[in-house]
């Protein structure tokens, strides 16, 4: 029952999409509706935000149908038309999952399939097998591409900046995108490789981003304590020091949870 529901939720997302990410751009006088995220970042930085937002509380609601949203985009930026299918994880031994992991052509239907682990689910991305290594969207030239790339990193920086206060912790979401790129990374197809690998350095870059500035907030907390610790010593606790208390338990509670 949970196999079905997980495939049912990946093939609506789409139409789950359309109904809940309305983003408008004019194009030759006309206003173009973008109801996915790939379309969001070829469109621009102007509605990332929002977006990244919007996405946020869609994960909040239902973490699954958002999250294979958000695999759905990676695959499509990799240049990637094919379908995405998902099967939730039920295995408990390693071996069984390994020999499901493959990525191999099938003379039947003419169609080049990968199945890889993204925790909780085990993808199978189908795509046709004339799926072009020299051609997809991080190496095409022009301005517009250039544009798309730049979107493309600062999609996911923005991402990782909106969930740092809330999700980027909950050991569910993370592990899903590193496994995610990991499989990806791991393709025989170039395309795969080359995205999932910029993808995770951008990773990487923002959660660094994010711990230092936890790091800083930390310190400056703890000094601002003692500083006014000290002005007010032998009087009376003041608000204002209760205050500072506060914040730096606060700072030390989420430094702490970003640790793990």
């Amino acid at each position: 029952r949970e196999k079905r529901k997980v495939r049912e939720q990946c093939e609506n997302i789409r139409r789950n999409s359309t109904a809940s990410r309305r983003v408008g751009q004019r194009q030759n006088g006309e206003v173009v509706e973008a109801v996915t995220l790939f379309e969001v970042v070829s469109m621009g930085k102007q509605a990332m935000q929002s977006v990244v937002v919007d996405w946020v509380e869609a994960y909040k609601q239902d973490r699954n149908v958002a999250l294979l949203d958000l695999i759905n985009f990676f695959i499509q930026c990799s240049g990637c038309q094919g379908m995405v299918t998902a099967e939730m994880f039920q295995s408990l031994y390693k071996k069984d999952v390994m020999q499901k992991m493959t990525e191999t052509f099938d003379k039947e239907t003419g169609l080049q399939y990968k199945k890889f682990m993204a925790y909780p689910w085990i993808l199978t991305v189908t795509w046709p097998v004339d799926m072009d290594n020299e051609d997809y969207p991080l190496i095409r030239t022009g301005p517009y591409w250039k544009k798309f790339k730049a979107n493309f990193c600062e999609f996911i920086a923005v991402l990782v900046q909106q969930c740092q206060c809330s999700i980027l912790y909950d050991n569910y979401l993370m592990d899903t995108i590193i496994s995610l790129l990991t499989g990806l990374a791991d393709s025989m197809v170039r395309a795969f490789r080359h995205t999932s690998t910029l993808a995770a350095m951008k990773l990487l870059t923002a959660v660094v981003s994010v711990h230092l500035n936890l790091d800083v907030n930390k310190h400056n907390a703890q000094r601002l304590y003692e500083v006014e610790k000290k002005r007010i010593s032998g009087k009376r606790t003041s608000y204002r020091l209760d205050q500072l208390e506060r914040k730096r338990k606060e700072v030390r509670e989420v430094s702490c949870i970003g640790d793990l």
